[in-house]
């Protein structure tokens, strides 16, 4: 999720510099090492694209909602010239969009390309001892897999990657995870 708020902007709180100096800390630093549980890297690409295409969908609907407006007769206001004046802007956005994207989604897998082979990122394969971890967290109904209608397997084995995380790097005194 933290990978996909940096490039989407979900939250409108980051933006594409973020993962841009996400990936040059992680070059420039000495002490930082990035611990990538193989399924993050997994649900990272599964999602990207999706994400990448939910900002096209999203300016979609602000013009279906202003399609939906409507106004009382003997008004002034022209309804219809109003709603295309206000979905203007929005066109405009989507067609900077459009004629971007393929360069966006370029420079967005290269980086977390970048980040994920880092020879500073330690990846941890899933194995039969973290999956039966997770199963074991599911039968005793442990946090994140106590709600019945939630699928959480994938933040269940995150959760079981950092709690076993010696038996799969070595760590020292002074490392802070």
């Amino acid at each position: 999720n933290i990978y996909l708020d940096m490039v989407t902007d979900r939250n409108n709180k980051i933006n594409f510099d973020l993962i841009s100096k996400f990936d040059l800390l992680l070059e420039k630093s000495e002490d930082i090492r990035i611990i990538l549980p193989e399924i993050v890297s997994f649900e990272v690409y599964k999602h990207l694209d999706s994400e990448i295409k939910n900002i096209k969908e999203r300016i979609h609907e602000q013009k279906k909602s202003i399609d939906k407006l409507y106004w009382f007769p003997h008004s002034e206001i022209n309804i219809e010239e109003y709603k295309k004046r206000a979905k203007q802007p929005l066109t405009e956005l989507l067609e900077d969009y459009e004629k971007k994207e393929t360069d966006y989604k370029g420079k967005v897998y290269k980086i977390i390309d970048d980040i994920f082979e880092s020879v500073k990122t330690i990846i941890i394969k899933s194995d039969s001892d973290l999956n039966n971890e997770v199963l074991k967290r599911k039968i005793f109904k442990k946090a994140p897999l106590h709600i019945d209608n939630k699928e959480s397997l994938a933040d269940a084995l995150i959760i079981e990657t950092l709690i076993n995380l010696k038996k799969y790097i070595t760590l020292q005194d002074d490392d802070i995870i």
